[in-house]
């Protein structure tokens, strides 16, 4: 592991951040883990952070019109007991609650893939989960700061 390490950080800087961005582009790992991981192993933090943000919003571009889709062709069918009860949590607190909460639960871009195809404003939707992206990803970027002067020097 050590080797794989030594490695990746003797690649020039750029392909450490094309890293980044793959990692943020992963469901359940996204810009948090990107932001975590580059921070704690000494890649410059906002870097990392810019890194795993990107990824991530990429991710979300594919996924709120993807779900949008989705929705387009549920319109008129009647909704499953389980896609109710998302919109009426949704409706009851909010888009930007849902999208700042649900990381706790699942990844952020599966949680804006849910909502659009609920039939949730795709404007909205996106941006709210932009905004959850950077701060759960600006979160977890400064934990891995602290995690590497704490636990590394």
């Amino acid at each position: 592991m050590a080797d794989f390490f030594e490695w990746f950080f003797d690649l020039p800087v750029i392909f450490q951040a094309l890293g980044g961005v793959i990692i943020g582009a992963i469901p359940f790992l996204e810009s948090y883990i990107a932001g975590f991981l580059g921070a704690m192993f000494g890649f410059p933090w906002p870097f990392a952070l810019l890194a795993g943000v990107v990824g991530n919003v990429l991710a979300l571009i594919v996924a709120v019109p993807l779900g949008a889709r989705v929705a387009a062709r549920r319109q008129g069918k009647e909704m499953t007991l389980r896609q109710q009860k998302v919109l009426d949590r949704t409706n009851r607190f909010g888009i930007p609650v849902a999208a700042l909460l649900a990381p706790t639960l699942m990844a952020i871009s599966l949680t804006a893939f849910i909502m659009a195809a609920a039939g949730l404003e795709r404007r909205r939707t996106f941006w709210w989960n932009v905004v959850a992206v950077v701060v759960w990803g600006a979160a977890l970027t400064g934990f891995g700061v602290w995690a590497r002067e704490v636990f590394v020097t």
